[in-house]
């Protein structure tokens, strides 16, 4: 199956460079559909490039404190817990980590 996600322009390109090789989302039903070996697009939401990606392993957590802490931010393309914690708590608050958990997908690419 394929599936499309949207980035910003400084996670595309931490995963074009092979920097970041985990993608952490909610773990809502659209991610839930999300299987490994399944293919996934990345489009740049700032200049439209893509990536084809395949999955290659599937993390799951009750929230993203805990998936980094264990996994580690760097493989999510961060530096430092709190500031990668403060980035995903823009897109996803603590109350939907907590209804629907979060997902870490590991990615390598599809060739």
């Amino acid at each position: 199956m394929k599936h499309t996600l949207r980035l910003h322009d400084k996670p595309f390109v931490l995963i074009e460079s092979g920097r970041k090789t985990l993608e952490a989302r909610l773990y809502d039903k659209k991610r839930q559909s999300i299987q490994v070996e399944d293919e996934v697009q990345f489009i740049n939401r700032t200049d439209g490039r893509v990536l084809h990606m395949k999955v290659d392993k599937l993390y799951m957590y009750p929230n993203f404190r805990t998936m980094f802490e264990e996994l580690g931010v760097y493989v999510f393309g961060g530096d430092e817990l709190e500031t990668t914690l403060e980035v995903m708590q823009e897109y996803y608050s603590v109350q939907q980590q907590r209804e629907s958990g979060v997902v870490g997908i590991s990615i390598k690419p599809l060739n």
